[in-house]
């Protein structure tokens, strides 16, 4: 949404798609490899026109030195159904405490509490929402 409102990893808060992508996305993609939300470990909520999504996710950073390394982190996302589909209208990156295992799938009880949104379609509106 250009309305979107959104807390991240480098910006303290933006607001408007164009404050997001200029204050927190164009520096992070272009240091960033391999970006995966984890589906696995996802957890969707929906009512009518609105979705939330909360899921972890990793990539890959590169240093000044342009040495790689694993980045691990969470997202919250919040979604409203428009006519075109589904668009973020607040986001919420952030990256894993140190001290925080990673989730692991036999402990993992993801599931669809309100089918309203299909998890293609959220995937879909997560990559449609990437400015890469």
């Amino acid at each position: 949404s250009q309305n979107i409102v959104g807390f991240g990893t480098e910006a303290h808060i933006t607001v408007g798609l164009e404050q997001l992508v200029n204050q927190q996305w164009s520096h992070v993609w272009n240091v960033t490899r391999d970006f995966e939300f984890d589906y696995e470990h996802m957890q969707i909520d929906t009512r009518d026109d609105l979705a939330w999504v909360a899921t972890p996710w990793a990539s890959h950073g590169f240093a000044a030195d342009r040495s790689s390394y694993l980045r691990e982190g969470r997202a919250t996302i919040i979604l409203r159904r428009e006519y075109d589909g589904w668009v973020a209208i607040h986001t919420h990156f952030s990256f894993r405490p140190p001290d925080c295992d990673a989730p692991q799938s036999e402990s993992s009880s993801a599931e669809i509490t309100h089918s309203v949104a299909h998890p293609a379609e959220l995937q879909a509106a997560s990559h449609r929402y990437s400015p890469r």
